[in-house]
């Protein structure tokens, strides 16, 4: 049986939790790191929550945005993968035709001095 992770701690996450304790607030930094100490279990949906703060369920925010990013990542590499994939068909067929008029230019020349030394 594969483990999946329901909690997933992202950067920005993270960053919120240290700028409030930088200002004295540890409610943050206790949120997050009680999340941490159990990411396979399940948290409650926001919905579920009985929290009258309105702040989501443990773990809701945290996981809310992951399959946004990952859309985003992929389409993005996609994209960078084509655009490359374009970039090298292009610099291989620039290639391909200075090697052609080179052969042909070479041809002519070579043409000429033997039309022109008979």
């Amino acid at each position: 049986m594969c483990a999946v992770y329901s909690v997933v701690l992202r950067n920005y996450m993270a960053q919120m939790a240290i700028d409030a304790a930088e200002k004295g607030d540890y409610d943050e930094v206790r949120r997050i790191l009680s999340l941490l100490q159990k990411p396979f279990d399940d948290w409650p949906s926001a919905a579920a929550s009985d929290d009258a703060s309105g702040r989501t369920a443990p773990g809701e925010l945290l996981l809310s945005l992951s399959p946004i990013i990952v859309v985003v990542v992929v389409v993005v590499v996609i994209g960078v993968v084509v655009i490359v994939i374009i970039v090298v068909v292009v610099v291989v067929v620039i290639i391909i035709l200075i090697i052609v008029v080179v052969v042909i230019v070479i041809v002519i020349v070579v043409s000429s001095l033997s039309s022109s030394s008979s």
